[in-house]
């Protein structure tokens, strides 16, 4: 509170920004992979569920250890300008050596903490862990005539947005195999 008194146009400038920090650990090799492809295919959009039944379309661009997510109406509108609502920076200093990446990441309003773990969990979906899902982030980087939102959008219908549709299909597959052998 002092600071405020003594120096206010200081406090006015920072008070206003409220972005909330969070950081994560990476295994190596799942980096790797995110980079590697990140350098293939560095542009993608993502489609977040609001409460209200629709969705909200963001556009991320992975920069070397950086990932920046914005909402596609701000980048229409303003491209390299426009404003990020999340910023993913990776500190790979222990990779070798400890085998693993630690991540920190900032987001701001309008973006809530639940919709910002939807985001990171959507770009290790679509760039790690689905093979399916990858190949939507090619074709929007390398035949964006022939990319699909609807495809995009059906992967929401998903009542669990964090597994992976390949996941999920192996275990209905399993638990129809244990119905079958009883």
């Amino acid at each position: 509170m002092r600071l405020l008194r003594r120096y206010p146009r200081f406090g006015r400038s920072i008070i206003p920004t409220k972005r909330v920090l969070f950081c994560g650990v990476i295994p190596s090799l799942h980096y790797a992979e995110i980079e590697a492809k990140g350098r293939l295919c560095p542009r993608f959009v993502y489609a977040i569920p609001k409460d209200s039944g629709g969705f909200e379309m963001m556009y991320s661009e992975i920069h070397q250890h950086r990932v920046s997510f914005t909402s596609l109406e701000a980048f229409k509108a303003l491209q390299s300008s426009a404003p990020p609502l999340l910023e993913l920076f990776h500190y790979v200093d222990f990779q070798k050596s400890k085998d693993i990446v630690l991540m920190r990441g900032a987001y701001k309003n309008p973006l809530t903490s639940s919709e910002a773990v939807f985001l990171v969990n959507q770009l290790q979906m679509y760039y790690r862990i689905d093979p399916e899902r990858y190949k939507l982030v090619h074709t929007f980087n390398h035949n964006p005539m022939f990319f699909d939102f609807n495809v995009l959008l059906k992967n929401l219908d998903n009542p669990d947005k964090l597994t992976p549709s390949h996941m999920k299909m192996k275990s209905n597959s399993n638990s129809n195999a244990k119905e079958a052998d009883s």
